[in-house]
Parts: structure tokens; sequence; C-alpha cells
């Protein structure tokens, strides 16, 4: 809906510049895209496991284990400073890895 503020992000060419640009987009996020983001996370993840036989055999491999990013700098995506971190990144994998060994 908002091809000006599309563009830009498109021509951010630092990642670490990514963040403070999208920040200052916050009015245009829509409500729910703490769940959206989540669930496009999760698709690219299993997208790329698709593609990419040698990463797939990797994640399958972990059989039942958890799976822990181990960020002590990231407590959303890791498992944070003090190990208690939402592992967010870790979830996901271990959701790519059920959805993977359900199709066999």
């Amino acid at each position: 809906e908002h091809p000006k503020l599309q563009e830009h992000i498109r021509k951010c060419t630092d990642v670490g510049d990514m963040y403070p640009l999208s920040a200052s987009f916050q009015d245009h996020v829509q409500p729910d895209w703490g769940q959206v983001f989540l669930r496009t996370m999760e698709d690219v993840l299993y997208i790329k496991f698709k593609q990419h036989p040698d990463l797939r055999t990797l994640l399958l491999r972990t059989g039942l284990a958890d799976i822990v990013y181990a960020d002590a700098n990231d407590a959303y995506w890791g498992h944070g400073p003090s190990g208690d971190g939402a592992n967010k990144l870790g979830k996901a994998l271990i959701h790519v890895r059920d959805r993977l060994c359900a199709e066999g």
C-alpha cells in the first residue's frame, strides 16, 4: 500500500541501516505484524530447507532435540544473555523440521 516506503527499504544496502529505517515507518505497520512476521520467517526457512538437501539433512538429523539459537546478544531470536530468551529462531527451525518430517 506504500510504494515509496517499499522503495526506501528495497534500496537499503546495509542491514545495519535497516532497523532504524524500518523503525521510522512504525505508524504504517499492520497491527498483527508480530504474528505475520513469524509465519513469514517460518515460510522462508521452510523454502530454504526444501531447496538445499544438505541443510535439510542436517536439520532432520537433530531428531526431536530442542534447537536453541545460542546468541547471548539476542534475547528475541536467540537465548539471550541470561539463557532465558525467546529463542524464536530455534522454535521456527523446530516447526520447519516438524513440517519436513510430516512430508516424509
